[in-house]
């Protein structure tokens, strides 16, 4: 229930952090979280680093408490897909980008054969495109990419075909993704 509550508590954060943008409300919800939650620095860190991420553009904030939650949780995928997103899009951290996917390819992979959902293949995917776009075309890439096509083809899939694929994807096979795959 403390775990739960302090979870409530750093989700509250949200709103004021956007469209508020009221860093010292969120702040001062941080420093609660961080003297009070039993489970500091786990998911709460995660959302704080959300809230730095995404409403005040705190990258190198974002990129300690993201380490940190995952560090408290390493089998997190959330986390993971979190940081990797940021080190790929902001920092342009080729070797941290790549260090991050091929060690939770393993665990993506594993998920996806138990829990195959479109969320796992969205991850599978974003790790695909973070190596490919890091030039590892291994054997590593392609599972990724194979394990999350077999599962969806929208979003991030139909974005990174060109790139892992080698070729765009013609409109008819864009139809044909909308009308036979689930979103």
């Amino acid at each position: 229930p403390v775990a739960r509550c302090a979870e409530d508590l750093a989700s509250a954060m949200r709103p004021w952090g956007s469209p508020m943008k009221n860093r010292p409300v969120v702040d001062a919800i941080r420093r609660v979280l961080e003297q009070n939650a039993p489970e500091w620095p786990g998911r709460s860190a995660f959302v704080v680093g959300e809230v730095m991420d995404y409403s005040f553009s705190d990258f190198q904030q974002a990129q300690t408490l993201y380490r940190t939650a995952l560090k408290a949780q390493p089998d997190d995928l959330e986390i993971a897909s979190f940081l990797g997103s940021l080190l790929n899009q902001v920092f342009k951290d080729t070797a941290g980008v790549k260090a991050l996917a091929l060690e939770y390819a393993v665990k993506l992979l594993a998920e996806a054969k138990t829990n195959p959902t479109v969320v796992g293949a969205q991850r599978m995917c974003q790790a695909a495109s973070w190596l490919a776009s890091a030039g590892v075309r291994g054997k590593e890439t392609r599972r990724l990419w194979v394990a999350a096509k077999k599962i969806s083809r929208h979003g991030c899939v139909q974005t990174n075909w060109e790139l892992l694929e080698g070729k765009e994807l013609p409109w008819t096979q864009r139809l044909w993704h909308f009308v036979a795959y689930p979103q």
